[in-house]
């Protein structure tokens, strides 16, 4: 257990719950007395020392650190949308068309909807057909 306290990185707990249940947690630290873990069943929950002791009951664990090719998710997400730009920009032009043509498809969709309504409420059963 020292070693879990004195680890610093998150890692991947195999626990055993109600005696018979295997799950797996993520313990993200130890701090104030308490490891913080996240249960993807639960989310974040806080545990002591011997709450952790009657759960961790297999002492298997597996840590992760990055090596070289690991790559943050700011970058991969900058990196996307550069791509996503660099696609549209060829074909923005008609992009923008197509959406003025939907919008005013769709205007006169709801004025076509709305005539209808008045014709088939209002002006056919008052038979005022002038």
């Amino acid at each position: 257990m020292e070693a879990m306290i004195n680890h610093g990185a998150p890692v991947i707990l195999h626990v055993i719950l109600e005696q018979r249940i295997q799950h797996y947690v993520v313990c993200y630290g130890f701090r104030d007395g308490m490891f913080t873990v996240g249960d993807p069943a639960k989310g974040i929950t806080h545990l002591t020392v011997d709450e952790l002791k009657s759960i961790w009951e297999s002492k298997t664990c597996l840590t992760l650190s990055p090596n070289k090719d690991f790559v943050k998710s700011t970058t991969t997400v900058k990196i996307k949308k550069a791509w996503l730009r660099d696609l549209i920009k060829d074909d923005l032009r008609l992009l923008t068309i197509s959406a003025v043509i939907g919008v005013v498809i769709a205007v006169l969709g709801m004025s076509m909807a709305i005539f209808s309504k008045k014709l088939i409420d209002d002006i056919l059963p008052s038979n005022e057909l002038e």
